[in-house]
């Protein structure tokens, strides 16, 4: 019984995909999507179905996907390489910048026992490159 029932559930299956959908829009300017072609609709659009692809269509995407993930690849071992060669660059850099400290001018106060106000640093550091 299973084996019948199977073969008459294909069979409606594989004919209810051949029919047509038809598209219209109604006077409130809803879409409206059906099997039959409404009364009075002259502007209905018939949608079909999109046909399988291929194997020469399977095929070229298959290629196609191969393709763009080399080229995904290959960016981004580019990208690696350019971002070590900037750490590189940084670290030279840094490596010949000398630091030295600059005499920060300082006033002299006559009323104050303080030589300078607390805020202001004696030396400072000056980054230079050699």
């Amino acid at each position: 019984m299973k084996p019948v029932l199977l073969i008459v559930l294909f069979a409606f299956l594989s004919t209810a995909q051949a029919q047509n959908v038809y598209k219209t829009i109604d006077e409130n300017g809803n879409v409206v999507y059906s099997s039959r072609v409404p009364e009075g609709a002259d502007d209905a659009e018939i949608l079909t179905a999109p046909r399988e692809p291929t194997t020469e269509e399977v095929e070229a995407a298959r290629q196609q996907q191969k393709e763009l993930e080399r080229k995904l690849k290959v960016s981004a071992e580019k990208r690696e390489k350019a971002a070590l060669q900037k750490q590189k660059v940084q670290a030279e850099q840094r490596a010949n910048t000398v630091v030295q400290t600059q005499v920060v001018p300082v006033p002299v106060y006559a009323n104050r026992r303080v030589a300078r106000p607390h805020n202001l640093p004696v030396r400072r550091p000056v980054n230079r490159p050699r």
